[in-house]
């Protein structure tokens, strides 16, 4: 709580001076100049005067904290003594909500049938960690409640964080939710989620979405778990039981009145509708996902097939405002983050986000897209961003919307250099492509980027390992003349046969050893930029 003493062993360096120096700035503008002493007390395990004095008497020279103005190096040592003479604090000193107060509150709000409670704690570099989550069936109207440090969030904090389960993984508190059978937005179902830091670190300046170690994410994922299996399972269960028996039905159904309406005619026959409901009358934004759940309900009049996410936002809603234009109000949630070089920003790439995002003066002048997120570390190790004034874009595969706009944006505003990182298979052929050039989403849009591979000749000149796999489905007509010889011959199949068994060399950009993918990318950055030409719009071999 905002009264409780922090430990000094919550603090890094850079933190802890940030916080002294913003005492003494506080000095300059009229504000107290404490006491050492007194500053050393308002921490954890030195309250004490004895343990106080213990760490003053080995800061000679220091009595208040103006006095480490011109003697930054001083810092340092104050917080090593501090942290010497104290403890860190147990996962435990941070508190929980509890059990019993999250069914007491959804049995006095909602009323219960059911309920589950989990709740998990650990530490991370010595900063620790509580999560707890409670889920009930209701008996009437349903919710969910996030939280960050005992107070309520505006929106999911883990939105970005991939939690993952040996049945699925998901994105986000209410994903992972949605997955397990247990939103509170599909049936009378209340939940509530609760993580407790004491360094969280947010990537919105709303304070809202926050970005957590992978060990925090893991423990969030099995308390998450531990509380919804149960509904998953039964959920699971019955609509296995229901898919027979509505087999059977639409078997007896066409045999008797002819056609169901696909899913296609389902939806555009309900989507005026949703919209309505959705924007509250037009007035307000939606997400492509809040919408997508306003349909799902209504197409039930319809067909008795079931509407996933992936095809409603990515094409059904696409093909729709083609037909009746554009949706007013309409915007797709963050996928993939860009980071500023220098300031160590995180920018999570939405449609609002990147509408919103001003390019920061003399920053960076190039742009790279990697389409494994999971190669920023790598990245960032070796700070190629800062050596090279370069902002990096950590997607999942294929380019959102936003990050599209997000490159036309930076070669139309500032004439930034462009660039993209990608697997040696189709998709990631294809993924430079639609980077580059007009889709059935974005048409009329171009921009020059610099492709950087990994292309499959140079695959095999480094001695990576081949692959086999299945393509189930023909190549993009599109992509086709963007292909050599040996990448049509590998990836298009003998006889242009579209579905056999080919080997072909799918090397993921994480495989790549680090040393040799940084390699790359600086040694082709540097030379476009010395050569002062514009970028070849096919692969650059070099």
């Amino acid at each position: 709580m905002p009264t409780d003493l922090p430990s000094p062993h919550w603090y890094d360096l850079p933190s802890f001076k940030k916080l002294i120096f913003s005492h003494i700035a506080n000095t300059h503008n009229g504000g107290e100049d404490p006491l050492l002493r007194d500053f050393v007390r308002t921490f954890r395990g030195l309250s004490a005067t004895a343990k106080a004095k213990s760490v003053c008497e080995r800061m000679p020279g220091i009595k208040r904290l103006s006095g480490f103005e011109g003697h930054e190096e001083l810092v340092d040592r104050l917080l090593f003594l501090m942290q010497t003479e104290t403890q860190p604090p147990r996962p435990t000193v941070l508190g929980l909500i509890g059990k019993e107060h999250f069914r007491a509150h959804f049995e006095e709000r909602y009323g219960i049938d059911r309920f589950w409670y989990k709740k998990t704690s650990g530490e991370v570099d010595g900063i620790p960690f509580a999560f707890e989550v409670a889920v009930a069936e209701a008996e009437v109207s349903s919710g969910l409640f996030t939280g960050v440090n005992f107070s309520p969030t505006f929106d999911d904090p883990l939105s970005d964080t991939a939690l993952k389960t040996e049945e699925f993984t998901a994105y986000g508190i209410e994903g992972f939710l949605e997955d397990a059978h247990a939103s509170p937005y599909d049936s009378n179902i209340v939940a509530a989620a609760h993580l407790v830091t004491p360094a969280p670190e947010f990537l919105d300046r709303g304070k809202t979405r926050l970005k957590v170690d992978a060990a925090v994410a893991s423990a969030v994922s099995e308390a998450m778990w531990a509380a919804t299996k149960t509904l998953h399972k039964e959920e699971e269960k019955r609509r296995r039981d229901a898919a027979r028996q509505e087999k059977a039905a639409r078997n007896r159904q066409r045999s008797t009145e002819g056609r169901e309406p696909s899913l296609k005619e389902a939806v555009f026959a309900v989507l005026e509708e949703a919209v309505e409901k959705a924007t509250g009358g037009g007035s307000l934004p939606t997400s492509a996902r809040n919408l997508y759940y306003q349909v799902r309900p209504l197409i039930q009049l319809y067909t008795s097939k079931e509407l996933e996410y992936p095809y409603f936002s990515q094409d059904l809603l696409t093909q729709y405002q083609d037909v009746h234009g554009p949706i007013e109000g309409l915007y797709y949630d963050p996928r993939g983050i860009l980071y500023e070089p220098h300031t160590g920003k995180a920018v999570s790439l939405g449609t609002r986000e990147v509408d919103a995002y001003n390019f920061p003066a003399w920053l960076y002048d190039k742009i790279l897209y990697v389409e494994k997120k999971g190669l920023w570390p790598v990245l960032q190790q070796v700070r190629l961003a800062e050596r090279y004034d370069m902002a990096v874009v950590a997607a999942e595969g294929y380019a959102s919307s936003a990050a599209r706009t997000l490159f036309a944006n930076a070669e139309t505003d500032r004439d930034y250099q462009l660039f993209v990182l990608h697997d040696a298979d189709p998709h990631g052929y294809n993924i430079a492509r639609t980077l580059r050039e007009e889709t059935a989403r974005m048409p009329g849009y171009s921009v020059d980027v610099i492709d950087l591979g990994l292309s499959l000749e140079e695959a095999f000149d480094m001695g990576l390992q081949e692959e086999k796999f299945t393509r189930k489905k023909k190549l993009p007509e599109s992509l086709l003349p963007h292909l050599n010889e040996t990448e049509f011959a590998y990836f298009e199949g003998p006889g242009g046969i579209q579905i056999v068994d080919m080997q072909t060399c799918r090397v993921e950009c994480h495989d790549l050893a680090p040393a040799c993918g940084v390699h790359r990318a600086q040694a082709r950055g540097g030379r476009s930029a010395r050569q002062g030409r514009p970028p070849p719009r096919t692969r650059c071999r070099g």
